[in-house]
């Protein structure tokens, strides 16, 4: 089976959680980052992996605008997608928000890999929102984290 896989990463979650099903994905596999090249060719594929961070309950506007622009060709593909955000409790919210019912119902697995707070990287209002986040811990609620196990779960159904 060939994978290709389509992210968009904020600050580099997506991309690593991108990278490491691609490594165990059996057959040949390409990782593409959305905002490093437009030109996206499906025809050589058998299986499109669509990969996006959550920014306020939204995913990347170039990858919520590939679903729907082309739309018929990811429907003739196997479809797969993956969200990284720090709310699992929100993944549905965010799936049927972001993608049209036909992306979701053509989709064969959508998953929530987690996620990772890269502090040195944001900015402003992103450090406040994780500082937030960071305030849950102490009160004995999980900070988010990368979920390696979906992964791996993944790349098991799909190597099948």
């Amino acid at each position: 089976m060939k994978n290709l896989i389509i992210y968009a990463s904020k600050y580099g979650c997506t991309a690593d959680c991108a990278r490491k099903l691609a490594d165990i994905l059996t057959g040949e596999t390409e990782v593409v980052d959305i905002n490093k090249q437009n030109k996206i060719e499906f025809s050589n594929w058998d299986r499109i992996i669509i990969g996006s961070s959550v920014y306020m309950g939204q995913v990347n506007k170039k990858i919520k605008t590939l679903c729907e622009d082309r739309k018929i060709e990811l429907m003739g593909k196997e479809l797969i997608i993956f969200i990284c955000s720090g709310i699992p409790e929100n993944f549905n919210d965010v799936l049927n928000a972001n993608f049209s019912d036909e992306i979701r119902e053509h989709t064969s697995e959508a998953v929530h890999f987690g996620g990772r707070l890269e502090l040195s990287k944001m900015n402003f209002m992103d450090k406040t929102i994780a500082g937030l986040m960071a305030k849950q811990k102490a009160e004995g609620k999980p900070i988010v984290e990368i979920n390696e196990t979906a992964i791996l779960e993944l790349a098991k159904r799909l190597n099948c």
